[in-house]
């Protein structure tokens, strides 16, 4: 598991039992650090605790990077349920950004992942959401 994360390779398929485990497990790690930073997101734009726009940018990325990663290692499924966990969230943090903050530029950037993301994994309803919110603009 360690080397599959060091390298950001995908674990062998079909590989026995003992590889089935490290996957599982490396799929738990990689939704739970997702989750933590998604949560955190969520939290902190429902309770209207601004950054900086650079560290609200930072935490965004840093999130996106946590699911791009967990991507490359866990494949088109992880990448369906990891986007199911982060898109109520980070929708949050944009919806804040782009209304409250006026920080529309970098709510934008949210809007497009999400709806790139939601082309990707076949979401039908969040594509016509994100659509939409992309279709603002930034300013």
């Amino acid at each position: 598991m360690a080397w599959a994360v060091a390298r950001r390779r995908p674990l062998p398929v079909d590989a026995g039992r003992l590889v089935a485990r490290a996957e599982s497990r490396l799929r738990d790690r990689l939704l739970s650090e997702i989750e933590l930073a998604s949560t955190a997101i969520r939290d902190r734009a429902a309770e209207r605790r601004p950054l900086p726009i650079l560290d609200e940018w930072r935490e965004w990325l840093a999130l996106r990077a946590l699911v791009e990663r967990a991507v490359a290692l866990g494949g088109p499924s992880l990448r369906r349920v990891a986007y199911t966990r982060v898109h109520p969230d980070a929708g949050k943090l944009a919806v804040w950004l782009w209304n409250q903050r006026i920080e529309r530029a970098v709510a934008n950037a949210i809007f497009r992942w999400l709806l790139d993301e939601a082309v990707a994994v076949g979401d039908e309803e969040a594509t016509s959401l994100e659509g939409d919110n992309v279709r603002c603009g930034p300013f």
